[in-house]
């Protein structure tokens, strides 16, 4: 069965959750995902956080947890929310 969630939606979840946490593991952030394709998709979407340089990701070990900090005075570019504006509106 196909999941109804996006890559897109799991980036804006986490803009308005980050923030306030300042940091927090991996499998914090993901507690909440009750299937394999949910825990995927947020992965995906710390990768797009840490490409648009607004999260740090760090991994103290091999295998250990993955540590997710938000970096302060990031903003949500203009073309993140213009793309979230379209996609809602496409529903």
């Amino acid at each position: 069965t196909v999941e109804p969630v996006t890559v897109s939606e799991a980036v804006a979840e986490l803009v308005q959750r980050l923030p306030g946490e300042g940091r927090a593991s991996f499998r914090h952030l993901t507690a909440g995902c009750t299937t394999r394709m949910q825990v995927i998709v947020r992965f995906l979407a710390l990768l797009e956080l840490c490409k648009q340089g607004r999260v740090t990701l760090d991994q103290g070990h091999t295998f250990g947890d993955l540590q997710v900090t938000w970096v302060a005075g990031t903003r949500v570019p203009a073309s993140v929310a213009a793309a979230d504006a379209v996609e809602e509106y496409e529903g």
